[in-house]
C-alpha cells in the first residue's frame, strides 16, 4: 500500500472514530466506516511503500498494526451495539422525570 493511501485511511478512520465516540452522530455509518478502515490498516500495515529518490522502500507499521486491530474490534463492537440498541446510551433515560 502506498504511504499516501495509508495516511488517508488513517485520517478517515480517525475522523470516523471521533464522530461516533465524541459527537455521537450517524453512529451506524461511522462505526462501519471506522471498523473497515481500522481493519484495512491493521492488515496492510506491513507493506507500506515509500518512494524516495526514485526508489521504492517497503516499511512496516510495526506494533501499530496491533493498535489498529484493537481499534477495529472496538469499532465493530460499537457497530454491533448500535444495531442491538445498547450504544449510544441515552442519558435522559436515567432521569426520574423522563417521559418518552
Amino acid at each position: 500500500m502506498w504511504a499516501g493511501v495509508f495516511l488517508a485511511l488513517l485520517a478517515i478512520a480517525g475522523v470516523a472514530t471521533y464522530v461516533f465516540v465524541v459527537l455521537e452522530e450517524a453512529v451506524v455509518f461511522t462505526t462501519a466506516i471506522a471498523s473497515a478502515c481500522w481493519a484495512l490498516l491493521a492488515v496492510s500495515g506491513g507493506t507500506i511503500e515509500v518512494v524516495s529518490d526514485g526508489s521504492t522502500v517497503v516499511v512496516s507499521a510495526g506494533a501499530g498494526q496491533y493498535v489498529f486491530a484493537a481499534l477495529a474490534v472496538l469499532s465493530l463492537a460499537a457497530f454491533t451495539g448500535t444495531l442491538i440498541g445498547w450504544y449510544p446510551d441515552d442519558p435522559d433515560i436515567h432521569d426520574p422525570e423522563y417521559r418518552p
